[in-house]
């Protein structure tokens, strides 16, 4: 973690290993007291969102993914990031008519309403789950339109080189024979986050 807004390791910083080769998935859980109360209380309002998380439709624990990068994604900026675009989305519920009423002011109105991060990777698949490497592994990023009360979301994941190999074959593969099981755990991933993606929920107040 940096120390504070203005370190140079606040968004991006060097992961503690390079992380190369097989890795398991596993949830992110922040720790309480590691993190401004005011930060954790936004993460949690935005994960307990209940859209249909990725983590509803598959067990992120299942998957072993192939990663390989050596810069890591600081999970302090996320939760900052994330506890300013939770403030934004109040203002932005509040006076959402008069901005639409501005073009320049308009595009507020699509800012996302919060981050959350779905899954980290451990030193090393046997591991104890308190030794993360990478904190961050995914983002699903949140949008919500306040006149109709739906949620859209985009993934992003970590770099997976496996999948350049496996998106190769994409063509020679027969699906109408094939299960989601069957395919390589990268290529899961992608199915399912894409899949994720289309769903739209409606917002409980």
């Amino acid at each position: 973690m940096s120390q504070g807004i203005n370190s140079q390791f606040f968004a991006v910083k060097r992961n503690e290993l390079p992380e190369i080769g097989l890795k398991r998935l596993k949830l992110y859980r922040p720790k309480k007291e590691e993190i401004h109360p005011d930060f954790f209380k936004a993460y949690q309002k935005i994960s307990k969102l209940n859209t249909g998380i990725l983590e509803d439709f598959y067990s992120l624990e299942s998957l072993d993914i192939v990663m390989l990068h050596n810069d890591d994604v600081n999970e302090e900026a996320i939760l900052f990031f994330n506890w300013a675009l939770d403030l934004l989305a109040k203002f932005n519920k509040t006076y959402y008519d008069l901005l639409l009423k501005d073009p320049l002011l308009s595009e507020l109105a699509n800012f996302p309403i919060g981050l959350e991060i779905p899954s980290s990777t451990l030193y090393s698949i046997s591991e104890d789950e308190n030794n993360t490497l990478t904190e961050i592994a995914g983002l699903i990023v949140y949008y919500l339109n306040p006149k109709t009360g739906i949620v859209k979301r985009d993934y992003t994941l970590q770099f997976h080189p496996e999948l350049f190999e496996e998106i190769q074959m994409f063509q020679r593969i027969d699906f109408e024979t094939k299960t989601l099981f069957e395919l390589t755990d990268g290529i899961q991933l992608l199915l399912s986050c894409l899949q994720a993606g289309f769903i739209e929920t409606s917002k409980k107040s």
